[in-house]
């Protein structure tokens, strides 16, 4: 029943775009694209095993990663303090064969990178689609 609707929602909102931008002239040499991950940053209780968002995660990421020099993504604070946005620090050619390849080799740096420089007993970095446990009473 939604599905239908959804679908023609769907179409519906191409053909809109389509159509308000079908006269804009670019040259393809400027259309550009980049990719995010967004990191949660939780620390996990000894005692319990209780796992819970670290409240100033962003800023632990942020002091750790400022004590080397890393080239190629911006760390910046995404929806909360506990939040981390990972992106390029250029965006990639849409035309360009070796963009996929660039933005692989980004996200395995990213990862890794973040991971090596911020992992420590306690605290992990995770890049789930949304925190199981947010909203509940611990």
């Amino acid at each position: 029943e939604y599905q239908e609707q959804i679908k023609s929602y769907g179409i519906q909102q191409a053909i809109n775009l389509y159509n308000t931008f079908k006269d804009l002239e670019k040259n393809s040499e400027e259309l550009k694209w980049g990719e995010e991950i967004e990191y949660e940053v939780v620390t996990r209780d000894c005692r319990d095993g209780e796992i819970k968002i670290h409240s100033e995660g962003f800023q632990l990421v942020k002091q750790e990663l400022e004590k080397s020099t890393i080239e190629g993504f911006i760390c910046q604070e995404e929806f909360g303090s506990w939040m981390i946005e990972a992106v390029p620090d250029k965006p990639y050619k849409i035309y360009d064969v070796n963009a996929s390849f660039d933005a692989l080799h980004s996200l395995v740096k990213r990862r890794s990178t973040i991971n090596d420089k911020v992992f420590y007993f306690g605290v992990l970095i995770t890049s789930l689609a949304s925190v199981p446990n947010l909203g509940t009473k611990n």
